[in-house]
């Protein structure tokens, strides 16, 4: 009977010391500091720090990792609405919200603005892909590391992603909204940039050459769209197959292209070559 006590005694123990060493792991766990690098550069957050939220997804204080974007920052008190901006690219986030309207097109993230120590914290991904910059996060670092190759210099450009592809927007590009709320693009040379509509894939993102327009600046911007995710081999297939239209009056039959996780369908006719690429899961 002793002995099942003192083992009784020991047990508990022994659960004990290991409760508190889980809590003494979780609390560290939570207090270690996220870290935000830019482009190789760490940003620095003077008072109110990034946190890892209930989601999962990385918190940051918007002004900060916008500015570092070389973007500004716009707070509606009303509305407690915060748009960021770049150039001509704009992002709106409401705090309590999981939609982001990037040129406002609504799209839906996974968690939503806070407000913590009277700053506003956004979800560092969403922002930072609204410039059309790419975020990777280190587990083991406890940082979050973000690659924006338009920030130069001078003046950054202006880019709106879709899917895996950024649309370069340029001063005399008319840009608007669709009725199914994705992004239209007419370049001055004529081409056509449209994010579609889809519940097939991914993603959808059409580009379309006006015959009447500026043809050899079209194709250039098409191949230049196309090589930034499809392998050199086969945008030189495709711009190869797409060089018979010449006019209004030529015709191209349809015509599939694949790639790991692209598909991509070509047209030509009535005085357009349409290029549509499908992003799939």
């Amino acid at each position: 009977m002793m002995k099942k006590r003192i083992m009784a005694i020991v047990l508990c123990a022994v659960m004990a010391i290991g409760s508190k060493v889980s809590v003494q792991a979780n609390s560290s766990a939570s207090q270690q500091q996220v870290r935000v690098m830019v482009n190789g550069t760490e940003v620095a957050f003077p008072d109110a720090k990034p946190f890892i939220d209930a989601n999962g997804r990385t918190q940051v204080p918007v002004r900060f990792v916008t500015e570092a974007l070389k973007g500004t920052v716009d707070w509606n008190n009303s509305t407690r609405a915060v748009t960021v901006k770049r150039g001509q690219i704009t992002a709106t986030l409401t705090i309590g919200s999981k939609e982001i309207r990037v040129m406002n097109v609504p799209r839906t993230m996974d968690t939503a603005p806070v407000i913590v120590q009277e700053r506003t914290f956004v979800p560092l991904r969403f922002i930072s892909e609204a410039f059309g910059a790419e975020v990777r996060w280190s587990a083991a670092e406890f940082t979050a590391y973000i690659n924006d190759a338009y920030i130069t210099d001078e003046e950054p450009s202006d880019v709106y992603k879709v899917g895996d592809f950024l649309i370069k927007i340029e001063d005399g590009d008319m840009v608007s909204v669709t009725a199914d709320n994705t992004l239209n693009v007419r370049k001055n040379s004529g081409l056509q940039m449209l994010e579609e509509s889809t519940e097939l894939y991914r993603a959808a993102f059409m580009l379309q050459i006006l015959t009447a327009g500026d043809l050899l600046k079209q194709r250039v911007q098409v191949e230049t769209a196309l090589r930034q995710n499809l392998s050199d081999g086969l945008v030189n297939e495709i711009m190869s197959y797409t060089s018979a239209v010449q006019s209004q009056f030529d015709i191209l039959p349809h015509k599939i292209f694949e790639e790991a996780d692209y598909m991509i369908r070509v047209i030509g006719g009535g005085g357009a070559i349409t290029y549509r690429i499908y992003m799939l899961d």
